[in-house]
């Protein structure tokens, strides 16, 4: 008997310190867990999954990514192998493939954001922040086309500096007649390099929203039928 009485009284000990925690202080809820883990387990499933869930919670406020995404699968799999106590789970679930999805994004891992936004997809289409990620997922995927644009602006900005070179050390002291022409050609290199990179990156936008418009419009039709 003074087995289980200390093994209760060991389990509310540990249920009252993580109660005492604030949850924005996301570090302290980091080292409580990992100092705590291996008796974590021994406590009532609900609390433990509460636990597990601010755990993964506060390591993503962190931005730690990389380690979001090595501790949220253990999260995932206890919701869908413990036991229910709660109707929550799906909420549970979306948000955490949310940041699931956010973290690989952030970890350059594209394709794997792509396949965890679609499980969201299908389970919440109108989950709040989603539309935005699969934008920024999406023009991630176009980086050879901004860096298509940046060489362009690069190309003619340093076109324009080579023309003032010109203009200071040539055109003026020797060949005056030469000097508005010149002046036309920089204030055109650099009107131009200016307008394309922020029209360029505008309609790359745009079009990278459209395709989000339709995946999520995609998504919900699906939901309703």
């Amino acid at each position: 008997m003074s087995g289980i009485k200390d093994f209760k009284e060991n389990e509310q000990f540990l249920l009252q310190r993580f109660r005492e925690i604030d949850p924005q202080e996301h570090r302290n809820i980091v080292a409580y867990y990992e100092e705590n883990q291996d008796s974590i387990h021994l406590i009532p499933y609900p609390e433990q999954l509460s636990i597990h869930r601010s755990y993964i919670t506060a390591i993503f406020e962190l931005s730690d990514h990389s380690k979001y995404l090595s501790c949220c699968t253990d999260y995932i799999e206890k919701l869908f192998t413990g036991p229910t106590h709660k109707d929550s789970w799906r909420e549970d679930l979306c948000d955490c493939l949310y940041k699931k999805a956010v973290s690989e994004y952030q970890c350059g891992q594209l394709d794997s954001a792509d396949k965890t936004v679609d499980e969201l997809l299908k389970l919440d289409p109108y989950y709040k922040g989603l539309h935005q990620l699969i934008v920024k997922i999406h023009l991630s995927r176009r980086i050879d086309i901004l860096q298509g644009i940046s060489a362009i602006t690069i190309f003619t900005t340093i076109f324009a500096a080579v023309v003032i070179a010109v203009e200071l050390f040539y055109i003026r002291p020797f060949a005056s007649s030469l000097i508005i022409p010149a002046e036309w050609l920089r204030i055109s290199l650099f009107s131009f390099s200016v307008v394309h990179f922020f029209v360029a990156h505008l309609i790359l936008r745009l079009w990278m929203k459209k395709e989000a418009d339709e995946k999520v419009r995609l998504a919900r039709i699906r939901k309703q039928d």
